[in-house]
């Protein structure tokens, strides 16, 4: 669908207006400090700050540093908690400093990087002390970035090693791969489809948001075998201290959240509500003559609630719920409209629900321990007319159940591990053209050129198995290695697949690191179209993909931050067509094979600033690509028909095919 420049030039004025609110905050004084182990004086990672009265929140980074911006001058207060120290508040006179704050370990607590496993990553056995290409990213600037439309996931596309689709879709490519190859996680929540508004926006809401953990590869044994990236997102746990509300109002959207206390000894509880407005600036884009009267605004609606109940002094469970809305009314447009692409009609909606159950312990000085179960579903309708016809109505039920231990071993080691199932249900009925025509990877709309065709698929998605690691320090610490192993059983593909992961970071000198994982990453055809075996290939195995990445990080003053990269990917099986149109037609050929291969190489310069007058990243990145599809002579090779000659599609009315001379 075409776009004239007319509707460019109100898509930039909304962005433009979204940013208007930062930028006459700027002159505002500004409240850093760092967070320290009153015993050993290092930085505490992952404590959660707050600023009172403003219930403006933020978490330390790996520095212990933590900032507010933007704030009037005026007396506040800081409270600073973390689990395993106690809960620390201070008196603050003057906003335009910096200063340190020194928290104490509670009685039953060891050592600081017990606090960091089970401090603001959620108490989860995926803090590793030797990670890479990993980013942390806060709330505040998840809000404060330019162009992100308070989008997170938009947030990610400037990350190093991450390439954003366009301006107008929030999608990614990590590292050379495809943009299928990433997982999205919500609160240990495996989200499979987590855009909404047709893939313009993804369905965070940024005001629920405690950090946002980003991985560009290498990513641990307790991480599924994405073949790129990992992007795991946090919502904050309830205020306990007295009853709170927030109301945000933008010309993107509008949010109200309340949370508090239930009654003494009960539950705290958090209500959030969210919706679009995007009429707004659609009406007056519509009023200027920019946009046709014809169109309609995209919409989304959210709803979330969470109940955090503490069992004892080490226990708490969590309920989370969500429920989730979006769409377009029925728009008809004209060919002038959509760049002559012809009349028609277009109507989407798109529903996301979700429920999960968390449960959090810790037992004695050295057993801690995390139980998730999760249950995500999401529904499609879409329909289109006009001289690219589309009809879907997709239904996509997801259960996860997971369990996650931590056992400390004394000193610095520990041991991690963990079991997982993940069952997924996707039922597929369209009216659309055939897919084995297009290459693999992302198609939106139809072809005029191409017959549609009927689906009614029905796709079961089975996954589990275990990961065990260990994290092991050598020469007080200098080096740390960090092995581990994922096995797992996946259905429909009948594989059970062995995921060896290791990573190692050696101390130089002080603030000064050299970091290198590798690993095996498997990655199961989750495209039920491709598999059914009566539309695809039934026997399409787990892609794979080796990473190697190494590099330095340093920090050369309080609050930089250097990293310099350089990866190698290694692909393999991947899903490709054959390249057979009247082969598969027929019946004799299959139209994917996962014989095709391929690699990514390249190096990210990353640059960080935090704290002080201002903050922000620079990153440069170099990147080289390629893939290698699957031969005629290996198919030959797996026992099938000589392929015949190729198809193209043909211009005219009345012929689907015709063959090339």
């Amino acid at each position: 669908m075409g776009m004239t420049p007319k509707v460019l030039l109100a898509l930039t004025v909304l962005i433009c207006w979204t940013q208007l609110p930062s930028a006459v905050q700027a002159g505002k004084p500004e409240l850093s400090g760092t967070v320290r182990d009153i015993d050993s004086g290092k930085p505490v990672w992952g404590a959660l700050v707050v600023l009172r009265p403003t219930r403006l929140t933020t978490t330390t980074d790996k520095e212990g540093h933590f900032s507010f911006g933007n704030i009037r001058r005026g007396r506040y207060s800081i409270e600073v908690s973390i689990h395993g120290y106690e809960k620390t508040n201070i008196a603050v006179n003057s906003p335009d400093t910096s200063i340190e704050i020194w928290i104490l370990s509670s009685e039953e607590t060891t050592e600081k990087e017990e606090i960091i496993i089970t401090g603001k990553r959620e108490k989860r056995a995926s803090s590793g002390r030797a990670e890479v290409s990993v980013h942390l990213v806060s709330k505040d600037t998840i809000m404060e970035s330019a162009g992100a439309l308070e989008d997170p996931v938009r947030v990610v596309g400037t990350l190093p090693g991450v390439l954003p689709m366009s301006e107008i879709t929030p999608l990614f490519f990590v590292r050379g791969g495809a943009a299928y190859e990433s997982f999205f996680y919500l609160d240990d929540a495996l989200i499979y489809n987590p855009f909404q508004l047709g893939g313009a926006a993804t369905i965070f809401n940024p005001a629920l948001i405690d950090d946002m953990k980003f991985y560009a590869g290498g990513h641990g044994v307790e991480y599924p075998g994405s073949l790129s990236g990992v992007l795991d997102i946090r919502y904050r746990d309830p205020a306990s201290d007295g009853y709170h509300g927030n109301a945000e109002l933008s010309l993107i959207s509008t949010n109200l959240d309340i949370e508090g206390p239930t009654f003494d000894g009960g539950p705290t509880f958090i209500v959030s509500f969210r919706r679009s407005n995007f009429e707004i600036p659609l009406a007056i884009a519509q009023e200027a003559g920019w946009v046709s009267d014809n169109f309609a605004a995209p919409a989304f609606l959210d709803v979330y609630a969470q109940l955090h109940q503490k069992i004892g002094r080490h226990h708490d469970l969590s309920l989370h719920g969500c429920f989730i809305k979006d769409g377009v009314d029925l728009i008809e447009f004209e060919p002038e409209d959509v760049g002559g692409f012809g009349a028609g009609t277009f109507f989407y909606e798109n529903y996301t629900y979700l429920v999960n159950l968390r449960y959090r312990g810790q037992y004695g000085r050295r057993l801690l321990h995390t139980a998730v179960f999760s249950s995500v579903s999401n529904e499609i309708d879409a329909e289109a007319t006009g001289d690219t016809p589309l009809a879907v109505d997709s239904r996509i039920h997801s259960f996860t159940l997971r369990s996650d231990w931590v056992v400390k071993l004394g000193g610095e080691n520990s041991l991690f591990f963990g079991a997982f199932a993940n069952r997924t249900q996707a039922d597929i009925l369209a009216n659309s053209p055939d897919i084995r025509r297009f290459v693999m990877g992302l198609r939106i709309g139809g072809d005029m050129n191409l017959e549609n065709l009927d689906f009614d698929v029905s796709f079961p998605f089975l996954m589990a198995g275990f990961y065990v690691k260990t994290s092991w320090s050598f020469l007080s610490d200098r080096i740390v290695v960090e092995p581990g192993v994922r096995v797992s059983y996946e259905k429909p593909s009948y594989e059970v697949l062995v995921e060896p992961r290791a990573s190692v970071r050696i101390r130089l000198a002080r603030g000064l690191e050299a970091k290198l994982a590798t690993g095996l990453y498997a990655q199961p055809v989750l495209n039920p179209l491709a598999v059914e075996p009566g539309i695809g290939s039934p026997r399409l195995t787990a892609e794979r993909a080796v990473h190697l990445i190494g590099g330095i990080e340093w920090e050369p003053a309080d609050g930089w931050l250097l990293r310099a990269e350089g990866f190698v990917k290694y692909y393999d099986h991947l899903t490709t067509n054959t390249d057979d149109v009247l082969g598969y037609l027929s019946g004799q050929v299959e139209p994917f094979t996962s014989e095709g291969s391929g690699g990514a190489c390249g190096g990210d310069l990353f640059i960080e600033k935090r704290g002080g007058k201002w903050s922000g990243w620079l990153s440069y990145g170099y990147l080289s690509a390629w893939t290698q599809p699957a031969a005629r002579e290996r198919i030959r090779k797996r026992g099938r028909p000589e392929p015949r000659p190729r198809c193209t599609p043909h211009p005219g009315p009345g012929t689907l095919l015709q063959t090339d001379p």
